[in-house]
């Protein structure tokens, strides 16, 4: 299962991880003012702990795996459980390794920056909330029932982006029937530099994810691509999230049908 955050943060935290990892390795080649060796083996256990941990979280945040994401939340949960509620027993050592108040000051600091991180990625993974649930609830349980995937065949035929401005088709993509596509028909515009983008596929290769799409889609006005999100709010009803970046919008489509009569109601009425 693969999940969106928007690739600044993906990377940056990938590269705090991994500095987080060069840490654990430092102090177990003793390269950070102390033997490793004779240090308290509760401290020796969290090193390599956490630096498997934070080797997984990197390789995870890279590829987007969900593997990533619960370690990436299992650190953080607990180095910030561990450096608070437990921080007595995590220096309660003898005192040739008893960390000067310097060092102590680094451990809230570390307190602040995994909460940062974690509310970071929450905030991102909100626009989906099955996502959510997955980064709070895996790493406390064994195993997490699958959301009902999305009805392929749910996303078909004619819808129209706000405004009456665009009208698209979802069916089946040519060049993988396992997926949706969307192929721009008809612009309300109608100038010649859209012209041409007629029957050009402005939503790429969507697939269910849960009780959503995902794909890509593509402005036909200038050709700029979007990690998309669809979801369907009811038969009607289609929502739309585009992101570029950390940037995401969101548009409420509707059934072509439902649109046209919308249309001869008001006609009726003005009549």
């Amino acid at each position: 299962m693969r999940y969106l955050l928007p690739p600044v943060l993906r990377y940056a935290l990938a590269a705090a991880y991994a500095y987080g990892a060069a840490v654990h390795v430092a102090n177990m080649i003793g390269l950070s003012g102390f033997d490793w060796i004779e240090a308290p083996l509760k401290w020796q256990v969290l090193d390599v702990v956490y630096l498997v941990l934070d080797v997984i979280v990197v390789c995870g945040l890279i590829f987007q795996s969900r593997l990533g994401l619960i370690a990436f939340t299992v650190a953080s949960i607990s180095q910030i459980a561990l450096y608070t509620v437990f921080r007595d027993w995590v220096l309660d050592v003898p005192s040739t390794f008893v960390p000067t108040v310097e060092q102590q000051a680094y451990l809230w600091k570390l307190v602040v920056f995994h909460f940062i991180c974690l509310t970071l990625v929450i905030i991102a993974l909100l626009r989906d909330r099955n996502r959510v649930v997955v980064i709070v609830v895996i790493p406390f349980i064994l195993s997490a029932p699958q959301p009902v995937d999305a009805d392929p065949m749910l996303l078909s035929g004619l819808w129209s982006s706000p405004g009456l401005s665009m009208v698209v088709v979802f069916e089946a993509c040519p060049n993988d029937r396992t997926a949706r596509c969307g192929r721009f028909v008809w612009s309300w515009d109608g100038d010649d530099e859209l012209e041409h983008k007629y029957n050009s596929l402005v939503v790429q290769n969507v697939r269910a994810n849960g009780n959503h799409w995902r794909g890509s889609l593509i402005d036909p006005s200038n050709g700029r691509r979007y990690r998309g999100t669809l979801k369907r709010i009811d038969e009607q009803t289609l929502e739309l999230e585009g992101c570029y970046g950390p940037f995401c919008q969101q548009q409420t489509w509707r059934s072509l049908n439902s649109t046209i009569d919308h249309l001869l109601n008001v006609r009726k009425r003005e009549s």
